[in-house]
């Protein structure tokens, strides 16, 4: 039992150890002061850091005054100091007050600090031992000192031993900028930002390379890197720029004639050593013939490679083409004008007139078209041919529709198709037998349209057979542009039937039995 007791004793203890060792890791404060108050100030007043890191303070003497020391928990005459938080800490500047007669003036931009290395011995300023440092702004280096101080060492220890003046010489920085050009062209320099003319630290200059006549400026190199002109650069150390110019030639191209046609690229301006593709494109109605100048031969297009000034003509020729024009049926064709030959866009008046019984259908071939009258434009070689059919010709016979029982017809629908352009008008069907016998006949009036067909459904009373009726004969009367025609056909194989009729009935039922002749 006491041996548990220990035991848990002794993880109690760890624990309590553990949980102390994950504690925050401490932070102390930082407390400054100035003596005398009057004399200054110090940078920060008051600040605070975890345990083991360091604070930068800065002591700032007043007009009449100069920083000596540091005292309490910091000594010695470093400024600006740097002070390590293992404790809360409190550290006190002290200035004296500025006795000697020592005035300090500057030259350029600057700063210069001053600390008492050794006060005066005396009631009198004299002796008293001065370190002056020189401090240059950004941009600014420390040249040296003047006045009642010679020399360029910085810091400097000066005794004053009477009335004393000390200049610090402070000049910008200055860098070179080297241009350096390959090719043929100049670069003209602008400062765009400086206090001054000359180049120093932080001056920006504006570069713009300015290329002679046939070159071209290519880009920049050396610590600038950009194919912009002009270009900006900041004068920060010694920088060196290459302007980089191409040696340029004049490609002049022509097409001859003008109308022919054109060649690309047309005229431009090109980098010596290129290889470049030319090509003539001609315009309608003409064709590329070769090429003449600084260039021979028909390849189309060619490649070149530029290496002086090129002049290149594309030689261009007219085509010529043949044009047929002929009528198809029975009809003639008239045309103007009436050539040989023709050039591309011509055009040419066409007529065609179909002979007595006859109608214009189409244009065929080179033309499509309805219209008996027509301008057609030349773009090539043509066959032209107007198409003419006779009106009887024009009007077809279908048996459209059956209804039948073991190849026995009990209805049939016979059909006279209008293809005319023209309305016709019907005046008389008759249905004749495969031995010439009239079997039925109509003798009403339809007006049927173009397009359309006039239907006539026949029942039969009688055995007749698919193959029969196929021998029948339809006898058809009408009218078309005043005049009378007669359309006689067989009957022949079953096809599809149009049912639409032009005045406006579906079709007309002949009965047999009724339909006497």
């Amino acid at each position: 039992m006491r041996r548990l007791i220990n035991l848990l004793l002794i993880i109690f203890l760890l624990f309590s150890i553990n949980n102390c060792s994950t504690e925050s890791t401490p932070v102390y404060q930082l407390t400054t002061t100035v003596e005398p108050s009057e004399a200054g100030s110090v940078t920060p007043a008051n600040a605070e850091a975890e345990e083991g890191d360091s604070i930068q303070i800065t002591a700032d003497s007043n007009e009449h005054w100069v920083f000596d020391r540091w005292s309490g928990d910091y000594s010695g005459n470093d400024n600006p100091a740097s002070i390590l938080m293992d404790v809360d800490k409190s550290v006190t500047a002290i200035f004296v007050k500025q006795d000697y007669p020592l005035t300090i003036n500057k030259e350029g931009e600057g700063s210069v600090s001053q600390q008492v290395i050794q006060p005066k011995t005396t009631e009198y300023p004299h002796g008293t031992l001065v370190e002056l440092t020189a401090e240059p702004d950004e941009g600014w280096e420390f040249n040296e000192w003047s006045g009642n101080a010679n020399g360029d060492e910085n810091p400097i220890n000066i005794t004053v031993e009477g009335e004393t003046t000390v200049t610090a010489n402070f000049e910008r920085i200055m860098y070179p900028l080297t241009i350096e050009i390959e090719g043929q062209g100049t670069v003209e320099q602008q400062v765009v930002q400086s206090k001054i003319t000359e180049y120093h630290e932080g001056t920006v200059v504006e570069l713009e390379a300015i290329a002679d006549q046939n070159w071209l400026f290519s880009e920049w190199t050396g610590d600038i890197n950009s194919e912009d002109n002009p270009v900006m650069i900041t004068i920060d150390e010694p920088k060196t720029v290459t302007a980089t110019f191409l040696r340029t030639y004049t490609l002049t191209t022509t097409a001859e004639p003008v109308e022919g046609g054109v060649v690309i690229p047309q005229d431009t301006v090109v980098i010596r050593d290129t290889d470049i593709e030319v090509e003539a494109i001609a315009n309608d109605g003409w064709r590329f013939v070769n090429w003449q100048g600084d260039y021979s031969g028909s390849d189309n297009p060619l490649s070149a490679t530029i290496d002086s000034d090129l002049d290149i003509t594309g030689v261009f020729e007219q085509e010529f083409y043949e044009v047929n024009v002929t009528a198809v049926g029975r009809g003639s064709v008239s045309y103007q004008p009436v050539k040989d030959k023709y050039v591309y866009g011509d055009e040419i008046q066409l007529q065609a007139t179909p002979n007595t019984d006859h109608e214009f259908i189409r244009w065929q071939g080179g033309l499509s078209s309805s219209n008996r009258n027509e301008t057609f434009t030349v773009t090539g070689d043509h066959e032209i041919s107007a198409v003419f059919r006779g009106v009887i010709e024009m009007v077809k016979q279908r048996w459209g529709s059956r209804a039948t029982i073991n190849n026995i017809l009990l209805s049939a629908g016979l059909s006279l198709e209008n293809g005319l352009p023209e309305q016709i008008t019907v005046t008389n069907f008759r249905l004749l037998n495969q031995n010439g016998t009239l079997v039925g006949q109509s003798s009403e009036t339809h007006n049927v349209g173009p397009g359309s067909s006039l239907t006539y459904s026949i029942s039969f009373n009688t055995n007749v057979t698919t193959d029969t009726f196929s021998n029948y004969t339809g006898d058809w009367r009408f009218t078309y542009k005043g005049k009378n025609y007669r359309k006689t056909a067989r009957v022949g194989s079953f096809g599809t039937a149009s049912k639409i009729v032009s005045d406006g009935s579906e079709n007309t039922i002949i009965d047999l039995e009724t339909f006497k002749p």
